[in-house]
């Protein structure tokens, strides 16, 4: 199997984490509701990390 390259990894990791915390605030927001926040900030971080991350790997693939 081959190996995802790491911006696509982020990205991948990024979506799962962001539904998971639109789950937790939802669903369990009595409990869970600011768990749920933080999962949503955490991947947003890791969605911008891959666009980031795919944007060097375009531009190593230029130069």
């Amino acid at each position: 199997m081959e190996k995802l390259k790491s911006s696509k990894r982020f990205l991948f990791l990024s979506s799962i984490v962001i539904v998971l915390g639109v789950t937790f605030a939802t669903v369990f927001k009595d409990t869970l509701g600011i768990a749920g926040i933080v999962f949503i900030v955490s991947g947003g971080v890791l969605f911008f990390t891959g666009i980031r991350r795919r944007n060097q790997e375009n531009n190593q693939n230029i130069h």
